[in-house]
């Protein structure tokens, strides 16, 4: 998938440490060559059924999901992000659309959701419910979110309305909202959902891809530019260069989420 006009980082390859024996997982190209929504189709083709998520569904049994599951679930989603901002795009088409998450879904759920804001071509803005209804406001206004999707909880429900009606005080920059999607809307009865690929969009280097914040002050974009890529790549690095392969190695009573 890789385009010979795409400009992209060049970026040294960290020591081979990981997925070295797998039958099931083939490692992406990590030299900047492919975006992260590329990253996720390769994983279609060339992981397909290799786990990416593992859960106890009862007691003394587990459940794999698997990455052809993920993928398709992940373009599932997007579809569905997408077809909810089409009236906030089309009025702010010249805005890329950052889409927020005030929700406490799953992580199979949330994490698919984020996966497929991203393969959509969008930003995703995960916000925590343990903010207030101020400083969420903040944060929705300083990155002029176009969308949010938000829990069905009513706590969550009332949280997010509080925090609307304190955005139209200052802004009219108002963003669209609906709720977050379930399991049962991306994958159906645990497999996935029939595969309708999203258009492939090859972000720029300098657009957000996720955004964070570590409190109702203070955010962080992590983009493709040159310095910020590199210092989001440090933390998953050091997991990846571990003196132990952890390819799919099940940990007692612990969720895992195996590499990407």
């Amino acid at each position: 998938m890789a385009d010979d006009n795409y400009v992209c980082l060049p970026i040294p390859l960290p020591p081979q440490t990981q997925a070295l024996n797998s039958p099931t997982f083939i490692i992406p190209p990590l030299d900047g060559t492919l975006s992260l929504p590329e990253i996720f189709d390769f994983h279609l083709q060339h992981s397909p059924n290799h786990p990416a998520f593992v859960y106890a569904d009862r007691p003394g049994s587990t459940h794999a999901i698997l990455w052809h599951e993920v993928v398709r679930g992940l373009h599932q989603a997007g579809h569905i992000v997408r077809s909810r901002v089409e009236v906030e795009q089309a009025e702010r088409s010249h805005e890329r659309p950052i889409i927020a998450l005030l929700a406490l879904a799953d992580t199979v759920t949330y994490m698919t959701t984020v996966f497929g804001i991203i393969r959509a071509g969008y930003a995703a803005f995960p916000i925590s419910p343990r903010n207030s209804p101020a400083a969420i406001a903040h944060l929705l206004s300083t990155k002029s979110v176009m969308h949010i999707l938000i829990g069905g909880e009513q706590s969550l429900q009332s949280l997010a309305r509080t925090s609307l009606d304190l955005m139209k005080e200052s802004t009219k920059k108002i963003p669209g909202s609906s709720q977050m999607p379930l399991f049962e809307e991306i994958y159906v009865d645990g497999k996935e959902t029939t595969y309708n690929p999203l258009p492939v969009k090859r972000p720029d280097m300098n657009d957000p891809g996720i955004i964070v914040h570590s409190s109702g002050k203070y955010i962080v974009e992590l983009a493709s530019s040159p310095d910020n890529l590199l210092q989001a790549r440090r933390p998953f690095q050091s997991l990846y260069l571990g003196l132990i392969t952890v390819c799919y190695k099940l940990q007692p009573n612990r969720f895992i989420w195996n590499a990407m």
